[in-house]
């Protein structure tokens, strides 16, 4: 989503846009599936760039207070496009882990909290043969 003030500081080429008011003072605009396309395309640029053992978590239930099933920024094309663009663009070291939650679910926490338990094992590991 992209970040506004008030609703009237929404630029006019983006007044049609689904927006969301959430406060007097912000209303957010929803990406649109080319812009989430660019947005994967983008995250993948910059974690291609990392130097570790890396692992991108993928929420599919989503990402935000107000994009789950039925609220208004639920749009499950533009959340495929953006993982499409990931992985296609990501290098294939990097692995995603797609996980059938939403990012506030227990379950995608317990999830992370795996994922980086699993990430300091393999740190630790490399740690020890370097010495």
């Amino acid at each position: 989503m992209v970040n506004f003030g008030p609703l009237d500081s929404v630029p006019e080429k983006y007044r049609q846009r689904r927006l969301y008011i959430h406060n007097a003072n912000v209303t957010l605009m929803r990406t649109t599936p080319a812009e989430c396309a660019e947005l994967g395309r983008i995250t993948a640029e910059k974690l291609n760039r990392a130097r570790g053992p890396v692992v991108f978590l993928m929420p599919l239930r989503g990402v935000s207070a107000i994009d789950s099933a039925g609220l208004p920024f639920s749009w499950p094309e533009a959340d495929q496009s953006y993982l499409d663009a990931l992985k296609a663009n990501l290098d294939p070291r990097i692995r995603v882990a797609e996980v059938d939650a939403h990012i506030n679910d227990e379950a995608f926490a317990r999830n992370a909290a795996h994922c980086l338990l699993e990430l300091l094992e393999q740190s630790q590991g490399r740690d020890a043969q370097t010495v």
